[in-house]
């Protein structure tokens, strides 16, 4: 019987493609660099440790192909068929998959960065661990896709569908999620430092312990998520949507609420200690034992808000003939005993 022998490296198209035709499919660590496969056919084929980068596959047919540890280093993948692929730890920064199917493809601890897969479509991609920093996913679909753990930094992900995609102690600081759809997302732990959340969609989001410091939340919504222990010192949140919201605990510090619907939300003992809430309505919201110190809550609508035992002080700016005592409030000085037994909570 005619042995085909697996082992000899494949150096060109022709030949892969050859051999393919054959019947073979296994074509491990060949030597691609360069080739042109654009269109090819080649579902199923096992290009484990393959170089090929720079080569051109764009439109190709690359369903369940293995590609683990690959070189795909400024490869052409754009409309390429990837469903189901073995993308683990292959090299793919650079890489140009514009508009390719990735649906269920496994790209674990993949290099992605610097890649462009806008328009991509990554449904249920895993991307555990991956690097796509700086990579650009504008419009790409993500939705359920699991981004535990990926560096996320600094990558363009404008308009993107993330619905119910697991985002747990990923990296976002300063991304671009502008418009970006994060309903039911899962955020815990995540890094969302001075990200960019203009208009974004992060309805019942599990954000509890994020870390939001200095991000730009304007006009987004957050209704109904769980923001609880998450670190939103000094962001902007006017206009924004978090009704039902829940922030107990929640570091608000200096934090920009004007305008804010905040109707429900529950903010217990939340730190919003010189934080801009002129305009907001905080009406059926539960402000029990929230710092309020120097918070400015000028024409805000405070009708029917638990205010029980919630600090305020001297430079607390209300609406003109509210009174804080008969609200339940509590007023507290620089430096005094109650704040300072405060301090552990709202530091």
């Amino acid at each position: 019987m005619l042995q085909v022998d697996t082992n000899h490296s494949i150096n060109s198209a022709a030949e892969l493609l050859e051999e393919y035709a054959s019947g073979e499919r296994e074509f491990q660590k060949a030597n691609l660099g360069g080739v042109n496969l654009r269109g090819a056919e080649l579902e199923q084929a096992i290009l484990n440790g393959a170089d090929l980068e720079k080569a051109n596959l764009n439109r190709a047919n690359l369903l369940g192909v293995a590609l683990y540890r690959a070189n795909l280093r400024s490869v052409e993948l754009s409309l390429a068929n990837l469903r189901e692929a073995n993308l683990q730890e292959a090299d793919l920064r650079v890489a140009n998959l514009q508009g390719a199917a990735l649906e269920a493809a496994k790209l674990r601890e993949a290099n992605l960065k610097l890649a462009y897969l806008g328009q991509a479509n990554l449904k249920s991609v895993d991307l555990e661990r991956a690097n796509l920093s700086a990579a650009i996913l504008s419009g790409a679909n993500l939705s359920g896709a699991n981004l535990e753990q990926a560096n996320l930094s600094r990558a363009n992900l404008s308009g993107a569908n993330l619905e119910q995609a697991i985002l747990r102690g990923a990296q976002l600081n300063r991304a671009d999620l502008r418009g970006a759809d994060l309903w039911e997302a899962n955020l815990v732990g995540t890094d969302l430092r001075r990200a960019y959340l203009w208009g974004a969609n992060l309805g019942k989001a599990a954000m509890w312990e994020a870390n939001l410091r200095g991000t730009d939340l304007r006009g987004a919504s957050l209704g109904r998520g769980n923001l609880g222990r998450a670190d939103l010192r000094g962001a902007l949140l006017q206009r924004s949507n978090l009704r039902g919201t829940h922030l107990w605990g929640t570091n608000l510090k200096q934090a920009n609420l004007e305008r804010s619907d905040l109707r429900e939300a529950i903010l217990i003992i939340a730190n919003l200690s010189g934080a801009n809430l002129k305009g907001a309505d905080l009406s059926g919201a539960n402000l029990e034992q929230a710092n309020l110190g120097g918070a400015n809550l000028r024409k805000a609508d405070l009708s029917s808000a638990n205010l029980r035992e919630a600090y305020y002080d001297a430079n607390t700016r209300f609406n003109d003939g509210f009174d804080p005592s008969r609200a339940g409030m509590v007023k507290i000085e620089s430096h005094s005993e109650q704040l300072s037994r405060l301090q552990g909570v709202f530091s």
